[in-house]
């Protein structure tokens, strides 16, 4: 039995893509070449879905909202509303950023520091920093987190519980 298309969507040719799951009622598709996440409707291929430029990293935190960065800036995004919004900027290039569950602050990592902010006073603190950092991942039911990191001449896995 050969198979049929259903519905199809046009994509950039010059692209390198790759199917994310989150667990999401859309489906993502990231373009690692061109830094760019399309949002699609599973039930609705036709729409177009939702296409967010410039990303190299995002996390969930709900159904509606996107929490993502672009290497020097770091923003949510509404589906309902459509829209970003720009919660801060850095002087470094970000690499990783984790939501805490509480919602009070999230985590992000540059490539040699670990660093808070505080979402209801829109402050940065530097947690960690040493001359290599790289995924981050935190445990929320004990507040660890865990990274890989080099430190002196030790490489390895790191954890540092947070309070």
């Amino acid at each position: 039995m050969a198979g049929r298309v259903e519905e199809e969507t046009a994509l950039p040719n010059n692209g390198h893509y790759i199917f994310h799951s989150s667990g999401q009622a859309t489906l993502e598709l990231y373009d690692e070449q061109n830094k760019t996440l399309y949002l699609i409707d599973p039930n609705n291929l036709t729409s177009g879905g939702r296409t967010i430029h410039d990303i190299t990293s995002w996390q969930w935190l709900d159904n509606n909202t996107l929490l993502y960065n672009n290497n020097w800036e770091i923003y949510f995004f509404n589906l309902q509303q459509n829209k970003p919004s720009l919660l801060t900027r850095v002087g470094e290039e970000i690499k990783e950023i984790i939501w805490h569950k509480d919602g009070n602050y999230l985590i992000f990592s540059t490539a040699n520091s670990l660093n808070a902010y505080d979402l209801k006073a829109g402050l940065i603190t530097k947690i960690f920093q040493t001359e290599k950092i790289s995924a981050p991942v935190l445990n929320g039911k004990d507040n660890t987190l865990y990274f890989w990191a080099k430190i002196g001449q030790q490489e390895g896995v790191y954890s540092l519980l947070l309070q």
